[in-house]
């Protein structure tokens, strides 16, 4: 019973929240098509000495190239982006930051055909921090809450959080920095007051401190993992059964060994917490409700994928024979259907409670009815 209330009250779910200070406005939802970018459009930054980062939540861009001719691999890269040389293009591949057809490849003299899709996964300490300055874009925001310290967005699947070589415009910060153009501090860092981030294709709860007061609470809040969080996701089969009420997943997670784009659950990763309870399920496909302790690089979609639940439409960790039925009517299913649903935090002034809910996007909400039958 307390499980299909929960579902009813999924769908209902309007623009909530309990906080002292009254919600000031809010604009259009935007919405961020989801396209394929070639690497040699996208010009790179000049060398930094080149740092290989333990950090497995350290940030990473992702670059992709279909190639159009052959050679060495260190020169295909090179002649799509020259601002590297061929040398740096070679120290990258045998670091195990590219990937050819999916499969690592640390040689550079490796020969690639035409057609081979290259993947490259670079650590952001290998730009010029220059080159992730933002800038400020009049960009639409659905906003959840705002008040003279903050902002809660709800962000659409398809917005990259952060700039990033690849995505320097368009993203939540340019939008963020257009918004609060007169809040001057922290907006040439590039992230301009945003304390945590979401997966580009998840949707959801994001929040942005307007000022170095609520920037450090928040902060600390994250660190103390006082701040809770609560998704929603619609998985292609049912998680394992527990007498409990939810399924605890307590495993570590870092960089697959193999496919370094990825994370996995891996021995010597570090710790990720995830409290999984099903809501409802048509018998084959369910939709849980995920709880996280700690805020690890794709832990949801690590962790269900790991216990045998993948999210639907999740092309990286996913089922493909479940994700191609699910990108098929009446789900139509084109992204991970993973929403930030809930946020509860302190706020960094009045110390009050707030938690802030995310209505679903009409695409969980259509999965929601399929799979519930309401």
């Amino acid at each position: 019973m307390h499980c299909a209330l929960l579902v009813v009250a999924v769908l209902r779910t309007t623009h909530a929240f309990i906080v002292s200070q009254p919600r000031l406005g809010s604009r259009a939802a935007a919405s961020t098509p989801s396209r394929r970018r070639g690497l040699a459009k996208t010009p790179l930054p000049r060398r930094r000495p080149l740092r290989l980062s333990t950090d497995d939540e350290a940030p990473t861009t992702t670059l992709e190239l279909v190639a159009t001719n052959t050679g060495r691999l260190d020169a295909v890269l090179a002649e799509a982006y020259p601002e590297r040389s061929r040398s740096e293009w070679g120290d990258f591949v045998k670091l195990g930051y590219v990937t050819v057809n999916d499969q690592p490849c640390t040689k550079k003299a490796a020969t690639v055909k035409d057609s081979d899709a290259i993947v490259v996964e670079l650590p952001e300490s290998t730009f010029n921090s220059n080159e992730t300055t933002c800038i400020a874009e009049d960009l639409p925001l659905d906003l959840l809450l705002e008040d003279d310290h903050l902002l809660v967005v709800n962000k659409a699947a398809g917005m990259v959080t952060h700039p990033a070589p690849g995505h320097r415009t368009g993203t939540l910060a340019n939008a963020v920095a257009g918004y609060c153009a007169d809040d001057a501090e922290g907006m040439e860092s590039g992230r301009p007051g945003i304390v945590h981030r979401l997966d580009r294709f998840t949707s959801g709860c994001i929040i942005v401190a307007r000022d170095s007061e609520a920037r450090r609470s928040l902060q600390k809040q994250f660190a103390d993992r006082t701040v809770s969080k609560l998704y929603l996701a619609v998985v292609a089969r049912p998680p394992p059964e527990t007498d409990a009420d939810e399924l605890v997943i307590d495993e570590p997670i870092g960089r697959h060994p193999i496919h370094r784009e990825r994370m996995a659950v891996v021995e010597g990763g570090r710790r990720a917490v995830s409290r999984v309870r099903v809501l409802a399920t048509d018998g084959r496909r369910c939709v849980v409700q995920v709880a996280i302790e700690t805020g690890r690089t794709h832990q949801i979609r690590v962790h269900l994928a790991h216990v045998g639940a993948p999210v639907l439409g999740d092309v990286v960790y996913g089922d493909v024979s479940a994700n191609d039925r699910a990108a098929k009517a009446p789900l139509s299913a084109t992204r991970p259907l993973l929403h930030a649903w809930r946020l509860g935090f302190d706020h960094p002034v009045s110390r009050k409670r707030v938690e802030v809910v995310a209505p679903p996007p009409p695409d969980l909400a259509r999965a929601v009815r399929q799979v519930s039958g309401r």
